[in-house]
């Protein structure tokens, strides 16, 4: 009997250990006009993940930048994510107009979900996708240039 709640207490633990880091596994992304109501009562920016169905780095960002632990985590902690097809909405093609998207993938930033920030276009791997996000994500950009930024950063 003894040894049969030891086995039990074990699984549970196994189970809450397993599904504990379940939260993290993937970017919380977010509608568009969620993201920009709940950014006006945030400390989170937001960012917009500008996207078309038959773009080959996009996908490529799907399968690799977002789907490295790091990049989740800093994004989910310290951002409100939004993708958008542009080819499939009006207010996702606004907003790209906004952002000035010329090609695809392209990355948006704004502080309050309303002001463009800054704009990046291309693919971009995880390391220097998070180089980005940690310096807007940490407001420095506010203080020193991104080459200050990175150097600081190395």
């Amino acid at each position: 009997m003894k040894s049969a709640k030891i086995v039990v207490l074990a699984l549970a633990l196994c189970l809450a250990v397993a599904t504990a880091g379940w939260s993290d596994s993937a970017i919380k992304w977010t509608s568009l006009s969620e993201a920009q109501s709940r950014a006006k009562n945030s400390s989170k920016q937001v960012y917009f993940h500008f996207y078309t169905d038959w773009c080959g780095y996009c996908k490529k960002m799907d399968a690799t930048t977002f789907k490295d632990p790091k990049v989740i985590k800093y994004l989910n902690d310290h951002f409100l994510s939004v993708k958008l097809n542009p080819e499939k909405g009006d207010d996702a093609k606004k907003l790209a107009s906004q952002y000035r998207v010329r090609g695809f993938p392209a990355h948006g930033f704004s502080a309050d979900g309303q002001t463009p920030l800054t704009a990046q276009p291309g693919y971009m791997a995880p390391e220097q996708f998070m180089m980005i996000l940690e310096f807007l994500g940490s407001d420095s950009y506010k203080t020193m240039s991104f080459q200050d930024f990175s150097k600081k950063k190395k």
